[in-house]
C-alpha cells in the first residue's frame, strides 16, 4: 500500500508524466494506492475508484467510469458547479482606490486605474505579464519610481507598506507559504503580525484583545481547524489561505489586493473563498484580484484589466465578460494579438 498526498503539487509537467508511469508500474505489480488530489485531470488519468471526502465525512465512493467530473465537484462542494460563483453585489459610487501615473520599477509604461468601493476588479494576463509586480507596487512591497496612490482620498506613500496598511490597504500574496505565513507559528500569532501595534501596549501584547479579534476574524471565514493555537503549517491549503486573508480583518480594510487567491486549494475551498470575497465586496470593500484562472476572472470580477509588459493593455466591463468571446478577447489582448485598443477610463470619468 502506497499513500500519495498531492504528489504533483510541486513538480513540473514532464515529471507528472513520469509519476503516472511509476503509478502504472506499481499497479501492475499489485500495489494498492490511495492518491489524494483535487486535480480533475489526475483523477481521469489514473483513478480506478473515486472517494470524495467533505468536512471529514465520506460522501461518495464510486468507480471512476460511473461518475462524471460535475458529479465529483458536486460531491466536493455540496452543490451544483453552476453555483460556484455567487451573485456579484452592485458596487458603490465612491472611488476607494485611485492610481495615477504609477511607474513600477522595471516596467516601461505608467498605470492609471481606479476601483470603486464594493467593486471587484480582475487583473488578467499571461505568466510574467507583471500582475504580481503591479499589486506589490500598489501595496508598497515593490519599488515604484513615480505616481500617486490614494485610498478613499488618503494619499499613500509609495514603497511604504506601513503607509498602505495605515490607509486601509491589505495584500494577500501569491505564495502563501513563502510570503504570507510563518508555518511554524500558530494561527493566533500569524494573524497578529500585520497589526502588532494595535494589539500592543508598552511593548507587551494584549492577549485578551488580540485573541478576541483574531477569533472573530477566523470565525467570519469559517476557518476549519483545532483552534487558534494550532500551528498554521498543519492546516490544509484552503484553510491556510483563509488565515492569510482573515488576519487583515482584525482591522478596517478599504482595499483588498489578492494575488492568485485560490492557487493550490481544492474546489470546495475555492467556492468558500469566492463567497468570502463577494461578501467583503458587498460590505463596501474594494477588491483587486490577479488570477491566472480564466473561470475565476470571468465569474468573479465586475471589470477586468488585461496586463501585458507591466501595463494595462485593455479593459472589459461586466457585460463584455459575459459575452461568448470574452476569453478570446482577453487572450488576444494578453498576447498582443488584438489590433484594437480598449482604453481604460480616465480617472475623472465615470467607470460605471
Amino acid at each position: 500500500m502506497v499513500l500519495l498526498d498531492e504528489p504533483t503539487s510541486a513538480i513540473s509537467g514532464h515529471e507528472v508524466e513520469r509519476l503516472y508511469g511509476v503509478v502504472d508500474k506499481l499497479r501492475e505489480r499489485g500495489v494498492a494506492m490511495l492518491y489524494a488530489t483535487h486535480k480533475m485531470e489526475e483523477i481521469r488519468a489514473i483513478a480506478d475508484r473515486v472517494v470524495v471526502l467533505r468536512d471529514g465525512a465520506l460522501v461518495e465512493d464510486r468507480p471512476r467510469a460511473d461518475i462524471t467530473d460535475d458529479e465529483i465537484v458536486h460531491a466536493m462542494i455540496g452543490r451544483e458547479l453552476d453555483d460556484m460563483f455567487p451573485e456579484l453585489p452592485a458596487p458603490g459610487d465612491e472611488v476607494a482606490l485611485h492610481v495615477s501615473g504609477l511607474r513600477v520599477a522595471g516596467c516601461p509604461e505608467p498605470v492609471d486605474l481606479q476601483v470603486r468601493a464594493g467593486e471587484i476588479v480582475g487583473f488578467a494576463g499571461l505568466v510574467g505579464a507583471g500582475r504580481t509586480e503591479l499589486l506589490e507596487a500598489l501595496f508598497g512591497a515593490r519599488p515604484s519610481t513615480a505616481g500617486e496612490i490614494t485610498v478613499s482620498g488618503t494619499a499613500v506613500r509609495r514603497h511604504n507598506p506601513a503607509s498602505s496598511i495605515g490607509a486601509g490597504m491589505a495584500l494577500v500574496p501569491e505564495d502563501r507559504k513563502g510570503a504570507g505565513l510563518v508555518l511554524g507559528m500558530s494561527v493566533l500569532n500569524n494573524a497578529t503580525l500585520p497589526r502588532l501595534p494595535d494589539f500592543s501596549l508598552g511593548g507587551w501584547l494584549r492577549g485578551g484583545a488580540r485573541t478576541a479579534a483574531v477569533d472573530r476574524a477566523m470565525t467570519s471565514v469559517h476557518l476549519r481547524g483545532k483552534g487558534l493555537r494550532q500551528q498554521v503549517g498543519t492546516l490544509s491549503g484552503g484553510n491556510q489561505q483563509k488565515v492569510v486573508l482573515a488576519r487583515w480583518l482584525t482591522g478596517h480594510v478599504k482595499v483588498l489586493l489578492l494575488d492568485e487567491p485560490t492557487r493550490g486549494v481544492d474546489v470546495g475551498a475555492r467556492s468558500e473563498i469566492y463567497r468570502i470575497v463577494t461578501d467583503l465586496a458587498a460590505s463596501g470593500m474594494a477588491v483587486v484580484m490577479a488570477s491566472s484562472d480564466m473561470a475565476e476572472i470571468l465569474g468573479l470580477a465586475h471589470r477586468v484589466h488585461v496586463i501585458r509588459d507591466g501595463a494595462v493593455a485593455g479593459s472589459l466591463d461586466r457585460a463584455e465578460l459575459s459575452s461568448d468571446d470574452a476569453q478570446g478577447r482577453i487572450f488576444r489582448l494578453a498576447a498582443g494579438l488584438d489590433g484594437t485598443t480598449i482604453p481604460l477610463p480616465h480617472p475623472q470619468d465615470d467607470v460605471s
